[in-house]
């Protein structure tokens, strides 16, 4: 995980930062479930701290370093170097050199909510989404269930915010989630190929990879401007072209006419 996340870089703070959020997250529960409070623990509260207050999250960045330094206190002493440093970063958040690169998530420094259960702090703090009730409509607002193309799992990792495993050879996804993309263009050559667009504004290819190479989709439903839903969406390093989807299943896409806007 150390190392997925080290790959991620600039790219995790600011294009996919709910994305690395969620390995934060993941470090600090196995951390918890261990009982393993060391510097390893604190690191993960830190990079949770800096990655909030560069997308102007004030709030949980205080709350994360002062995480960091509690722990860094209880294994190193408070006169260390650790506590010294980031006891300034805790009490202002906003000195950090990467703060405002992104307002994604913007809140004041005072603007963690009062008098909450633990578990709904903790839901609060790593942007967890709570499990809908029976029946409930989607809000397709909710970038936990519709995520953009950044925010999507890559093919060649196992994230473990979309998977988990009894056995650690075999992975199966752990929550729902589904890819909405406008259709900008499209055209059959050996297979079907679109171009559209995510949530983001970002363009990308989806490829058809199926056993009808995207014949099985009627043609009345592949037109400009409708909608393609893909369940379980990841992204695909193509050789030839940009980063995009690799679509193989026919039961896991739908398309639709038109989509409400969401502004």
């Amino acid at each position: 995980m150390d190392n997925v996340i080290d790959q991620l870089g600039t790219e995790g703070i600011l294009v996919s930062p709910l994305r690395t959020l969620r390995y934060f997250d993941q470090q600090v529960l196995l951390y918890t479930e261990q009982e393993r409070e060391d510097v390893r623990f604190a690191q993960a509260y830190i990079n949770a701290a800096w990655l909030a207050i560069a997308n102007s999250d004030l709030a949980r960045g205080r709350i994360f370093a002062n995480s960091a330094v509690s722990t860094w206190k209880t294994t190193l002493g408070s006169d260390s170097q650790q506590v010294i440093d980031f006891a300034v970063l805790a009490q202002e958040p906003s000195k950090y050199k990467l703060y405002g690169v992104s307002t994604k998530w913007s809140t004041a420094v005072d603007e963690a909510p009062r008098g909450f259960k633990l578990k709904d702090f903790e839901d609060w703090l790593w942007k967890r989404e709570k499990p809908k009730c029976p029946g409930q409509l989607a809000d397709l607002r909710n970038r936990r269930t519709f995520p953009g193309f950044a925010d999507l799992p890559d093919e060649n990792e196992v994230d473990p915010d979309f998977y988990k495993s009894s056995d650690l050879f075999t992975y199966r996804p752990r929550r729902h989630w589904c890819f909405l993309g406008e259709i900008l263009d499209f055209a059959t050559v050996i297979r079907l190929h679109m171009e559209i667009e995510d949530v983001d504004g970002a363009k990308i290819p989806l490829y058809f990879y199926t056993d009808s190479r995207g014949s099985e989709l009627a043609p009345l439903r592949v037109q400009k401007g409708y909608t393609v839903a893909i369940l379980y969406a990841k992204r695909h390093s193509f050789l030839y072209c940009e980063p995009g989807i690799r679509h193989e299943s026919p039961l896991m896409i739908k398309v639709i006419q038109k989509l409400p806007t969401i502004s």
